[in-house]
């Protein structure tokens, strides 16, 4: 079933890659995606130091699902990011590996160790899951 606030899931890397490149943009590279959910300050978590509650983030499977985007805004960065803790697992541009591209920020599914804007895991590119999605880079002008 098609959800257009939640984020899109079972898609590998190059579904990922390749839609951010149709939409003129890109996926993000894995220093890029730690800058904006940890923040100058180098946040431990997305929101700040306080550890992941159900009112910041979807993960151990409280809800069992991908939420809507946007729906734990006591999550958000201070610079107002959503989601960048939990719900989905998210595809970068970054290698982990020479055959496993590295993916951030945990999911629906994980514990609250996962959730921590530093934590990073590997998949292989052709893996598809419905806990692995993707953030679109996008230039904004002004």
């Amino acid at each position: 079933m098609l959800t257009p606030t939640r984020p899109v899931v079972w898609v590998d890397w190059e579904d990922a890659r390749a839609y951010c490149e149709w939409v003129g943009g890109r996926l993000p590279k894995e220093e890029e995606w730690e800058f904006a959910a940890r923040g100058t300050a180098g946040r431990k978590y997305p929101w700040g130091p306080e550890a992941p509650d159900e009112w910041r983030a979807n993960f151990e499977r409280s809800v069992g699902a991908p939420t809507a985007v946007g729906m734990f805004p006591a999550g958000d960065t201070s610079e107002g990011i959503a989601d960048m803790a939990g719900n989905v697992w998210e595809w970068t541009g970054s290698d982990y590996s020479a055959e496993r591209k590295c993916v951030r920020g945990g999911s629906y599914w994980n514990n609250a160790s996962y959730l921590c804007g530093a934590y990073r895991i590997h998949y292989v590119p052709a893996d598809r899951n419905g806990g692995i999605g993707f953030r679109c880079l996008r230039k904004v002008f002004s």
